[in-house]
């Protein structure tokens, strides 16, 4: 499954921004091209986060260099003086995008500045990388003629940005029940909380007894008291 970058601008029409329950993200542009050779050493007030498609090249940030080949993933911090280079051309596609802070938790603000400070910009062989399997699908959802899957593509386009924040900041909430966040917990709790409640309501015309509700819930009767 290769990059379609003939549906990049479709995604700049249909995916200008992403959000989600605790973040939510402003898209800059989507974009991408087959033969990059040069440009002059800048710097950006957001993030973009580019894939190499074919070709060789060098990206340089912040003084350091690293070697570009095919299906290297890599990121351009706020900031951070970079540029791309290579003297036979490189296949690229790249976003660009940053946190709406006032329309964000303080958890996100917290994981995106993780993102800022992380030490790891430069992913070599990253094609069987989560965030890049999930982009290039996102670009075959991007298809004129399937114009009913539009709506589906900002949620899309969410999904991939958190990608790349696990993969660059290793910020992925781990599953073990002792190891996830307090408000992760704290909502996992209030949902139990509820679900017992609705169960006692729309169960009043019959006795319900403990261990009726704890088999219910998945929990002992030990946990539930």
């Amino acid at each position: 499954m290769c990059f379609c970058l003939e549906r990049l601008p479709y995604l700049n029409y249909y995916a200008p921004e992403s959000a989600g329950r605790e973040a939510s993200f402003r898209i800059h542009y989507w974009g991408g091209m087959k033969a990059h050779y040069d440009h002059p050493l800048h710097r950006h007030s957001y993030f973009e986060v580019c894939c190499v498609t074919e070709g060789e090249g060098v990206y340089e940030d912040s003084g350091k260099e690293y070697a570009l080949a095919e299906n290297t993933l890599f990121l351009s911090r706020p900031g951070a003086w970079h540029k791309i280079s290579s003297q036979r051309g490189i296949g690229l596609v790249w976003v660009a995008f940053e946190l709406q802070s006032d329309k964000s938790s303080e958890a996100a603000q917290r994981m995106v500045q993780r993102l800022t400070n992380c030490e790891q910009i430069c992913l070599p062989n990253a094609g069987e990388n989560p965030s890049v399997t999930f982009w290039k699908s996102l670009l075959l959802q991007a298809d004129p003629a399937k114009s009913c899957l539009h709506e589906q593509l900002p949620s899309m386009a969410h999904s991939l940005l958190i990608a790349f924040i696990q993969e660059f900041a290793d910020d992925g909430v781990k599953t073990a029940a002792g190891d996830l966040p307090v408000p992760v917990i704290e909502r996992i709790n209030s949902q139990l909380l509820y679900r017992i409640r609705t169960f006692i309501r729309d169960n009043l015309s019959q006795t319900i007894r403990l261990k009726d509700l704890a088999s219910y819930s998945n929990i002992s009767a030990r946990h539930l008291i």
